[in-house]
C-alpha cells in the first residue's frame, strides 16, 4: 500500500504491518482464509477461499465499500482509492473513486483474464490477450506504447501419477495467487491463459507428499508435460515406546491411502495376513508380544502395497523396546476402551541389542485382500471409532 504492508502465509491468514491510521493493517476478525490480498493507498482488500471480498481501512471515497451485488471474484486490485474485481465469469467491476474515469470499466471491454488499479488508472489483460488501460494520463500511464498490445499468454498441462496412474482431485496452485486447478480422473489437469513470466506451480493433496515439491515454469510459450509424481504420506505411532515382555502396543495408523493392502511386521517377519485400509484412511491394530521375548529392539514396519504397474511399495517404521530393568519395565496392557485385530509377535523373533537407523528388509506372504472391515469382525474384539480410541490412548 502507500504506507502499509500485507503478505498472505500459506495457511491463508493475512498478517499486515505499517501505517494504521485508518485500520488499513488491522485484519478483521472472522475473516477466514484467503486466496488473496490487496493493499491500496490507505485500506486494504482480500479474496476469501469462498470468493467474497472483504476491505477495511479508508472508505472517504467508498474505496472499502464493497458493492451488494459483486458475487464470487477470483481476483482483486486494490489502487490509491479506488478497488476492481474480475468476477468469476471474467467481468470487471470498479468502485471508489472515479475523479479520473479510473472506476468506469469501459463497455467493450469484454471478458478480462488480469487486473490491475493504479495510482489514479487502471488496466486489464482481456482473455484475447488485449491490454486495455484508461483513467489518468497524465504522464501517459494509460497509453500502451502501441496498438493492438498484446500480452502472451500460456497454457500449462500435466498429470499426477500415483503408482502409475491418474490420481484424481489433486489441487495445483500457481503462484501468481490467482490461478488454480485440480486434476480430472485421469490425474490430467490444464491452467489456460495464463500470464507468461516465472512461475511456481505446486500440488496438494493431505496424505500425499510430491516428487517434485513444485517446479519452477520460466513460461515463453505453452507447456506440456509438467507431471507430478504422488507419494503416500502414512503415518504411524506407537502408544509407547519402552515396555516388558508380554506388553500389548497400540499401533495407530493415519493418512493412509484408502482402499490399499498394508502388511505388518516386525524385525521381518511378517504379522498375520495383510488388510485393506478403510475409507476414512485411518486403521488402529495391537502389537502382542510373548512373555518369553528376549529384552531388544523390535522395528514394526508398515508396508503400503503398490497399485500395479508400480512396484515400489511405501513403509513406513517405527520401533519399541522390551526391557527387563529399570522403571519402564512394566507389562504394557492397552486401554479397555480400545478394541481392535491383535497381531501376535511369536517368541522366536529375536530382539535388535541396537536401534535401526533404517528400514528393514521385508520379507511376507503374498497379498490377499482382507478387507480391514472384515478383520475387525473376526478379530478378537469388536470395532470402536477410530476418534474414540485415539482419544484414550
Amino acid at each position: 500500500g502507500s504506507v502499509h504492508t500485507c503478505a498472505l502465509t500459506s495457511e491463508g491468514d493475512i498478517r499486515c504491518w505499517g501505517n494504521n491510521d485508518f485500520g488499513q493493517t488491522t485484519v478483521p476478525d472472522g475473516l477466514g482464509t484467503v486466496t488473496q490480498v490487496s493493499a491500496g493507498g490507505s485500506y486494504t482488500c482480500a479474496v476469501t477461499t469462498e470468493g467474497t471480498v472483504r476491505c477495511w481501512g479508508r472508505d472517504d471515497v467508498g474505496q472499502s465499500t464493497v458493492p451488494d451485488d459483486l458475487g464470487t471474484v477470483v481476483q482483486i486490485s486494490a489502487g490509491a482509492n479506488h478497488t476492481c474485481a474480475v468476477t468469476t465469469n471474467g467481468a470487471l467491476r470498479c468502485w471508489g473513486d472515479n475523479y479520473f474515469g479510473q472506476s468506469t470499466v469501459p463497455d467493450d471491454l469484454g471478458t478480462v483474464a488480469q487486473i490491475s488499479a493504479g495510482w489514479d488508472h487502471t488496466c486489464a489483460i482481456t482473455t484475447d490477450g488485449a491490454l486495455r488501460c484508461w483513467g489518468d494520463n497524465s504522464y501517459g500511464q494509460s497509453t500502451p506504447p502501441y496498438e493492438p498490445l498484446r500480452v502472451r499468454l500460456a497454457t500449462i498441462r500435466g498429470r499426477v501419477l500415483l503408482n502409475g496412474r491418474g490420481l484424481a482431485a489433486v489441487p495445483l496452485t500457481l503462484s501468481d495467487g490467482v490461478s488454480t486447478t485440480q486434476t480430472d480422473a485421469t490425474g490430467a489437469y490444464t491452467f489456460t491463459e495464463i500470464l507468461q513470466r516465472p512461475l511456481y506451480l505446486t500440488p496438494s493433496r493431505p496424505g500425499y507428499r510430491f516428487v517434485p515439491i513444485s517446479r519452477r515454469l520460466l513460461l515463453t510459450g505453452n507447456r506440456a508435460d509438467q507431471d507430478f509424481e504422488a507419494l503416500y504420506d502414512a503415518q504411524m505411532t506407537l502408544n509407547y515406546s519402552q515396555g516388558a515382555p508380554g506388553s500389548t502396543f497400540v499401533i495407530t495408523g493415519t493418512d493412509m491411502p484408502p482402499g490399499q493392502m498394508v502388511q505388518f511386521s516386525v524385525n521381518g517377519e511378517p504379522l498375520g495376513e495383510p488388510l485393506r485400509v478403510g475409507d476414512d484412511g485411518q486403521m488402529i491394530l495391537l502389537i502382542a508380544t510373548d512373555p518369553e521375548a528376549a529384552p531388544g529392539f523390535y522395528v514394526v514396519v508398515m508396508r503400503i502395497e503398490p497399485v500395479p504397474p508400480s512396484q515400489l511399495p511405501t513403509s513406513v517404521q517405527r520401533h519399541y523396546q522390551l526391557v527387563t530393568e529399570g522403571p519402564e519395565a512394566i507389562v504394557r496392557q492397552p486401554p479397555p476402551a480400545i478394541q481392535a485385530p491383535t497381531l501376535t509377535v511369536p517368541a522366536t523373533v529375536e530382539g535388535f541389542a541396537q536401534r535401526p537407523h533404517i528400514y528393514l528388509p521385508f520379507v511376507g506372504p503374498e497379498i490377499r485382500d482382507i478387507p480391514w472391515d472384515e478383520a475387525r469382525r473376526t478379530g478378537e474384539a469388536s470395532a470402536v471409532p477410530w476418534d474414540d480410541a485415539h482419544r484414550q490412548r
